[in-house]
């Protein structure tokens, strides 16, 4: 039986670590050979720092705050703040509705403020060890000095945790799958997919830490190729 105990916990380890290589090749053969022409290259940052309070099991709020820098990570592009509850009436919904005040072309005289109400709707299913997340998002987008507009946006997430502890919780991987569509042209205008690592560190902060590759649609083909590494932490306090 101690036998079959460490043959099984074998086989889980080389199932977390085969899932990640898998995500890994995935994402780059995607990138390299996708449906996108490569005529357009950027390499982003995006920065996020989130804070967290915890009313009770069901109820949260949340205020984060997102920094995110182009052209080879030499110009801010945008900075944003987003506030809201979370609420999880259930262990497989999440309820997130969240304003955001964003100003892009940070700090420069193409600055542009967007005011966005959204509200997310999450679902989640465990299978062994896998955590399954798909999240709903309508997006109602306010300007300063253009119309309103409307985008609907789907993401896939999958996470499985690793065989690597930090203060007795595992070390969890994840892989995203996330497209944009906008309601007001009829059509998708942008897709990311992001591969990383969330360590928990206390029970009080957390950090994820991804690549990402963003594609967006632009005169009729999709052409527009970024990078992205991101760092997001979460302070609950």
């Amino acid at each position: 039986m101690e036998f079959e105990s460490r043959i099984e916990k074998k086989h889980a380890h080389f199932f977390k670590i085969d899932w990640v290589w898998a995500a890994l090749l995935f994402l780059f053969i995607f990138t390299q050979d996708g449906f996108c022409q490569e005529d357009d290259f950027d390499t982003k940052m995006w920065l996020e720092q989130e804070l967290s309070h915890s009313f009770n099991d069901k109820l949260s709020y949340k205020l984060i705050f997102n920094e995110r820098f182009y052209d080879d990570i030499t110009t801010w592009e945008e900075f944003y703040v987003d506030t809201g509850i979370s609420y999880k009436p259930f262990s497989w919904l999440v309820l997130n509705p969240m304003y955001r005040h964003k100003r892009a072309d940070f700090n420069t005289s193409k600055e542009a403020v967007e005011n966005r109400y959204h509200i997310n709707v999450e679902l989640i299913a465990k299978l062994k060890h896998l955590t399954l997340e798909s999240r709903s998002r309508y997006e109602y987008r306010t300007f300063e000095d253009s119309e309103t507009k409307h985008r609907f946006l789907e993401r896939i997430r999958v996470s499985v945790p690793l065989p690597w502890k930090i203060n007795d919780k595992n070390v969890e991987a994840f892989f995203s799958d996330e497209l944009n569509y906008d309601l007001d042209t009829d059509a998708s205008t942008h897709h990311e997919m992001m591969l990383g690592t969330k360590l928990p560190f206390s029970k009080k902060f957390t950090m994820k830490v991804y690549y990402g590759h963003e594609l967006k649609y632009n005169n009729e083909s999709w052409g527009y190729n970024t990078h992205i590494l991101g760092i997001s932490t979460v302070h609950n306090f």
